[in-house]
Protein backbone atom coordinates (compact mmCIF):
# COMPACT_ATOMS: atom_id res chain seq x y z
CA UNK A 1 0.00 0.00 0.00
CA UNK A 2 2.79 2.22 0.86
CA UNK A 3 4.09 1.86 -2.74
CA UNK A 4 0.63 2.55 -4.02
CA UNK A 5 0.43 5.57 -1.81
CA UNK A 6 4.22 7.24 -3.11
CA UNK A 7 2.11 6.63 -6.56
CA UNK A 8 -0.38 8.53 -5.59
CA UNK A 9 1.49 11.42 -4.06
CA UNK A 10 4.15 11.62 -7.02
CA UNK A 11 0.55 11.92 -9.52
CA UNK A 12 -0.84 14.21 -7.09
CA UNK A 13 2.36 16.40 -7.79
CA UNK A 14 2.35 16.28 -11.60
CA UNK A 15 -0.52 17.32 -11.44
CA UNK A 16 -0.31 20.55 -9.24
CA UNK A 17 2.73 21.69 -11.80
CA UNK A 18 1.11 20.62 -14.77
CA UNK A 19 -1.90 22.88 -13.32
CA UNK A 20 0.67 25.90 -12.10
CA UNK A 21 2.34 25.55 -15.90
CA UNK A 22 -1.65 26.18 -17.32
CA UNK A 23 -1.97 29.12 -14.65
CA UNK A 24 1.19 30.54 -15.98
CA UNK A 25 0.16 30.09 -19.54
CA UNK A 26 -3.03 31.36 -19.26
CA UNK A 27 -1.71 34.33 -17.45
CA UNK A 28 0.17 34.87 -20.88
CA UNK A 29 -3.06 34.50 -22.59
CA UNK A 30 -4.72 36.70 -20.49
CA UNK A 31 -2.40 39.63 -20.51
CA UNK A 32 -1.84 39.43 -24.61
CA UNK A 33 -5.30 39.57 -25.28
CA UNK A 34 -5.20 42.83 -22.59
CA UNK A 35 -2.27 43.98 -25.04
CA UNK A 36 -4.23 42.91 -27.82
CA UNK A 37 -7.50 45.16 -26.65
CA UNK A 38 -5.37 48.06 -25.76
CA UNK A 39 -3.95 48.13 -29.46
CA UNK A 40 -7.26 47.45 -30.95
CA UNK A 41 -8.87 50.40 -28.89
CA UNK A 42 -6.66 52.68 -29.58
CA UNK A 43 -6.68 51.81 -33.41
CA UNK A 44 -10.29 51.79 -33.55
CA UNK A 45 -10.07 55.61 -31.70
CA UNK A 46 -7.56 56.80 -34.25
CA UNK A 47 -10.16 55.49 -37.39
CA UNK A 48 -13.25 56.70 -35.54
CA UNK A 49 -11.02 60.64 -35.42
CA UNK A 50 -9.55 60.16 -38.92
CA UNK A 51 -13.73 59.46 -39.73
CA UNK A 52 -14.82 62.52 -38.22
CA UNK A 53 -12.14 64.77 -40.28
CA UNK A 54 -13.35 62.34 -43.40
CA UNK A 55 -16.93 63.51 -42.77
CA UNK A 56 -15.65 67.21 -42.59
CA UNK A 57 -14.18 66.78 -46.40
CA UNK A 58 -16.96 64.87 -47.67
CA UNK A 59 -19.05 68.12 -46.97
CA UNK A 60 -16.90 70.56 -48.14
CA UNK A 61 -16.48 68.18 -51.41
CA UNK A 62 -20.37 68.22 -51.67
CA UNK A 63 -20.65 72.02 -51.59
CA UNK A 64 -17.96 73.08 -54.29
CA UNK A 65 -19.97 70.14 -56.68
CA UNK A 66 -23.34 71.54 -55.62
CA UNK A 67 -22.14 75.05 -56.33
CA UNK A 68 -20.27 74.13 -59.66
CA UNK A 69 -23.42 72.22 -60.82
CA UNK A 70 -25.72 74.92 -60.11
CA UNK A 71 -23.21 77.28 -62.52
CA UNK A 72 -22.98 75.27 -65.49
CA UNK A 73 -27.24 74.77 -65.07
CA UNK A 74 -27.51 78.48 -65.10
CA UNK A 75 -25.50 79.08 -67.76
CA UNK A 76 -27.00 76.65 -70.07
CA UNK A 77 -30.25 77.79 -68.89
CA UNK A 78 -29.03 81.58 -69.68
CA UNK A 79 -27.89 80.21 -73.15
CA UNK A 80 -30.84 78.46 -73.86
CA UNK A 81 -33.23 81.31 -72.80
CA UNK A 82 -30.87 83.47 -75.51
CA UNK A 83 -31.60 81.27 -77.93
CA UNK A 84 -35.32 81.26 -77.18
CA UNK A 85 -35.23 84.90 -77.09
CA UNK A 86 -34.25 85.11 -80.17
CA UNK A 87 -36.14 82.81 -81.80
CA UNK A 88 -39.18 85.08 -80.40
CA UNK A 89 -38.24 88.07 -81.64
CA UNK A 90 -37.19 86.76 -85.21
CA UNK A 91 -40.79 85.14 -85.02
CA UNK A 92 -42.75 88.28 -83.94
CA UNK A 93 -40.49 90.03 -86.32
CA UNK A 94 -41.02 88.16 -89.34
CA UNK A 95 -45.14 88.13 -88.67
CA UNK A 96 -44.80 91.93 -88.65
CA UNK A 97 -42.37 91.81 -91.72
CA UNK A 98 -45.01 89.17 -93.38
CA UNK A 99 -48.27 91.33 -92.34
CA UNK A 100 -45.98 94.78 -93.63
CA UNK A 101 -45.42 93.12 -96.92
CA UNK A 102 -48.98 91.34 -97.18
CA UNK A 103 -50.57 94.63 -97.46
CA UNK A 104 -48.50 95.49 -100.05
CA UNK A 105 -49.28 92.36 -101.69
CA UNK A 106 -45.67 91.77 -102.43
CA UNK A 107 -45.84 88.41 -99.68
CA UNK A 108 -43.62 85.50 -101.03
CA UNK A 109 -42.60 83.36 -97.47
CA UNK A 110 -40.63 81.70 -99.08
CA UNK A 111 -38.09 84.42 -100.37
CA UNK A 112 -38.19 85.55 -97.08
CA UNK A 113 -37.28 82.57 -95.14
CA UNK A 114 -34.64 81.90 -97.66
CA UNK A 115 -32.85 85.48 -96.75
CA UNK A 116 -33.17 84.84 -93.30
CA UNK A 117 -31.00 81.68 -93.65
CA UNK A 118 -27.33 81.75 -93.30
CA UNK A 119 -25.41 81.30 -96.58
CA UNK A 120 -23.53 78.49 -96.85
Amino acid sequence: MKGNALGLEERVARIEGILEQMDKRFDQVDKRISEFREDFNARLNHLEAELRGLGNRIWWVMGVQISMWATIILAILIKCSQKIALTLISIRGFQSHASALEKEKRFQPGRFLASKLPQR
